[in-house]
């Protein structure tokens, strides 16, 4: 039986188990379960249609719509699932993924039940809980799949994988720098050669320097030969703790969203365990995702604070000016901002000496700090972008307008089965809930509007990019979801279960699906 209708069949009898009178009384267990199996049962359903479909499809169709296949292209799931119960490594890596994931969930639920009185202790907490996030991820996906032969006697050769496939990582841009200065220097001319790995060519300078910045803080010289696993390796742990920071990030977009320090914890731990984190130990996402969440963050804070905060004003001029040269959808951030202060201006009947004060300080520290760089090192933004674009749209051929429509649903189902099945039915109850303030409920329906502006009226690159590139959008949606996991439940127990069946997702498309 294929894997789909597994899933279907599945998500079916929940559901009737669940109309009964005695099931209905585990009112927590009954929410978390039928949230986490009916956008599965989506899933089955489109990829049941897509199978069926041939005209329509543009992608792998036993997996679709994650953008992958599974591991092993001449394995179906079962086959696969045979295969990988055989090897060692497979229990062991395991093992100590679990044991790890155990830990964070055990954590979670210590601070959901005492909740931390004292920035030392939430200091200390949150540090904890990056160090741990870290370790997670890289355990994961340290795990074998089937594309690898877990028992190699090489180190990590699961872990290493992606950073052995040319064009997937940052890492091919590196053999190109002689050092910050003369890289931005020579940047128009260096731009052009970038165009045979893909990501280096299509972001701004600044994606590439910020991995090559890790790698000096690694250890690596300029030196160093790329083509060497012990090389590879340290890029990848440095990646993956940069991008653990998110763990800190998604805490306090839950402590703002959800005006509790729980809602924090228990977002910050699902962001943890979300399957969209495979992607942390050898692509950009994660580190961009630190400062499109941080900005998001940001963005909140001047919007809804009191008084005029200048030191969150300036901070967010920073992430803007970061952002502005890691990746071209910075725009869509700035975007958000400006359009939740205007709904804040209106709400709050602020003068327009106030929304000038908190309009235009962050704007105006991205303006200045870009400019300086720009003029400094002559560098042609522009031409960059124009060039990026018209590369990216090259991507994909989308031959009729049903493959187009698939792409466009695909993508964002794929972007919140990543995020944790559970995350879009919760969030979309706790935007319904009454009780959810008028600037939380501003806040998530503008992120999801600006979000969807690109998607449905820019190119079709966008529509199957939406899960890898732009996981920072459903931080937002985990936010608003954890807010509604406590605030319906109170219950820490029930967070413990969500948290790990989002692990247990993760672990099973990591052995399963190529989403590389």
């Amino acid at each position: 039986m294929p894997f789909p209708w597994i899933v279907l069949i599945t998500a079916v009898l929940a559901e009737i188990v669940f109309l009964f009178p005695s099931a209905r009384r585990w009112t927590g267990w009954r929410f978390v379960m039928l949230w986490t199996l009916r956008p599965w049962a989506f899933w089955a359903v489109l990829n049941l249609f897509y199978r069926g479909s041939p005209s329509a499809q543009f992608n792998e169709p036993r997996t679709f719509p994650f953008y992958g296949h599974l591991w092993n292209p001449e394995f179906g799931w079962r086959e696969q699932f045979m295969w990988l119960i055989g090897r060692r490594a497979v229990w062991t890596w395991g093992l100590a993924s679990l044991t790890l994931t155990a830990a964070l969930v055990l954590g979670t639920v210590h601070v959901l039940r005492q909740p931390l009185r004292t920035r030392r202790g939430i200091a200390i907490a949150l540090t904890s809980g990056c160090l741990l996030t870290a370790v997670l991820h890289l355990t994961v996906g340290a795990m074998p799949t089937g594309l690898t032969a877990p028992d190699d006697a090489r180190p990590f050769p699961s872990l290493l994988l992606p950073w052995h496939r040319a064009g997937n990582t940052m890492l091919y841009a590196m053999r190109h720098i002689r050092g910050t200065t003369h890289f931005l220097d020579h940047f128009s001319e260096i731009h052009p050669h970038l165009r045979h790995y893909i990501h280096p060519f299509t972001h701004p300078p600044g994606a590439s320097l910020a991995l090559y910045w890790i790698g000096k803080t690694m250890g690596l010289t300029r030196a160093a030969n790329i083509r060497l696993n012990a090389v590879k390796f340290r890029y990848a742990v440095g990646l993956t703790f940069f991008s653990a920071l998110g763990y800190a990030a998604a805490f306090f977009l839950g402590l703002g969203l959800g005006s509790s320090p729980r809602v924090g914890w228990l977002s910050a731990a699902l962001w943890a365990t979300a399957p969209l984190t495979l992607y942390n130990t050898f692509a950009m996402n994660g580190l961009f995702s630190v400062f499109f969440v941080f900005g998001l963050v940001g963005i909140w804070r001047v919007g809804t604070a009191e008084r005029i905060p200048w030191a969150a004003e300036v901070a967010l001029g920073l992430c803007f000016f970061v952002l502005n040269w890691l990746c071209f959808s910075w725009t869509i951030l700035t975007t958000i901002f400006a359009v939740f202060i205007a709904w804040r201006w209106r709400e709050a009947r602020w003068t327009w000496r106030e929304a000038t004060a908190r309009f235009v300080p962050p704007l105006a520290v991205m303006t200045v700090l870009s400019t300086v760089v720009l003029l400094r090192y002559s560098i042609r933004y522009l031409a960059i972008y124009r060039a990026a674009h018209a590369y990216a749209c090259e991507w994909y051929d989308y031959k009729n307008g049903l493959q187009s429509l698939l792409a466009l649903i695909g993508g964002q189902l794929d972007l919140f089965l990543l995020a944790g099945a559970i995350v879009l039915p919760a969030a979309i109850a706790a935007i319904r809930r009454p009780a959810l303030p008028r600037d939380a409920r501003a806040f998530a329906v503008i992120v999801a509007a600006i979000f969807a502006l690109p998607l449905l009226f820019g190119p079709g690159c966008l529509r199957m990019e939406t899960a890898r590139c732009w996981n920072w959008v459903a931080v937002a949606a985990i936010a608003l979801a954890a807010r509604e996991l406590w605030e319906r439940f109170q219950d820490a127990n029930i967070a413990a279960l969500a948290i790990a069946i989002s692990a247990l997702v993760r672990h099973g498309l990591r052995l399963f699906v190529d989403i590389i």
